[in-house]
């Protein structure tokens, strides 16, 4: 009985225990799934969000893209311009190089021309220097010689009828007296071949060389005693090159002489007031000044 008894006794107690067991278990259940139910949804949350970052950033991302493919065509025009620039670059390049190779070739050039110039110049000097002493011997060798203008002319006469007319000519216009006359030596007397090309119808001139140069110094103190108005004339006899000159400056000479200046030649020179003449006229004239200078 006792032990039936307890028995009685004591199952109710495990009944309900049993009860708080189940409804233990139950409301664990309850909680564990709940708490599952919570972590699903955290979960789905997080990945909305991200899935929403995400968006934003491709949505960003196809942005940038959308701008580097709209500036495609400005690059490749870039690229073009860039290809064109390096091309010049290159033909300026070999257009500097050329250039500088032509410079160096005309600065060679330049320095054989400025040798070949300087050698010419030198060889010019020379040319000038020894033509200079040939007229300057050709004056010595002329330097008793005097010409005669407008004495009467006959196509064939002879050297003695030359000097017969050149003596009257002195004794009858140039008052020269016959004693003193005799006493003048002639080494020759001759005309010049050809008449003036000025004036065909003039007489030819005469070029007589005395041998005493006094003889002609005295012959020309006496020009003064020519007859005015007569074309009669009594000059030296130089080279051509000295009288072209002496020409040119005559009419400096003249006008000189009306300002009563002291003037006069010296061979090729035009002195006037113990000056050598220099004006504009002597520019023409490279030997001028020059020709009987010692050396």
């Amino acid at each position: 009985m006792s032990a039936g008894a307890d028995d009685g006794l004591n199952q109710p107690s495990t009944r309900e225990s049993k009860e708080e067991v189940r409804e233990s278990r139950r409301r664990k259940r309850i909680r564990e799934c709940g708490s599952q139910t919570d972590e699903e949804g955290a979960g789905e949350e997080e990945h909305n969000h991200g899935c929403t970052m995400c968006s934003k950033k491709l949505d960003g991302i196809q942005e940038k893209l959308d701008k580097v493919l709209s500036m495609l065509p400005e690059i490749k025009q870039l690229q073009a311009k860039v290809v064109k620039l390096e091309k010049e670059k290159n033909d300026l390049k070999e257009s500097l190089e050329l250039s500088q190779a032509e410079i160096a070739e005309l600065k060679n050039e330049a320095a054989s021309t400025v040798t070949k110039l300087a050698a010419a110049s030198d060889k010019i000097a020379k040319v000038d220097e020894l033509e200079r002493r040939l007229i300057k011997q050709e004056c010595h060798n002329r330097r008793n010689n005097i010409k005669f203008f407008g004495i009467q002319d006959d196509d064939h006469e002879s050297p003695k009828d030359t000097e017969r007319k050149l003596r009257q000519f002195l004794q009858k216009e140039m008052k020269i007296p016959s004693g003193e006359l005799e006493d003048i030596e002639f080494e020759r007397v001759h005309r010049i071949p050809t008449r003036p090309k000025e004036d065909k119808g003039q007489p030819r001139p005469i070029i007589a060389k005395v041998s005493f140069f006094q003889d002609k110094e005295f012959i020309k103190s006496c020009i003064k005693n020519l007859p005015k108005g007569k074309k009669y004339g009594v000059a030296d006899d130089f080279p051509k090159e000295v009288d072209e000159i002496r020409k040119k400056l005559h009419p400096v000479l003249k006008k000189a002489k009306e300002q009563r200046k002291m003037a006069f030649f010296n061979v090729e020179k035009l002195i006037i007031e113990n000056a050598v003449y220099r004006g504009p006229e002597t520019k023409n004239f490279p030997l001028y000044g020059r020709i009987m200078e010692s050396g």
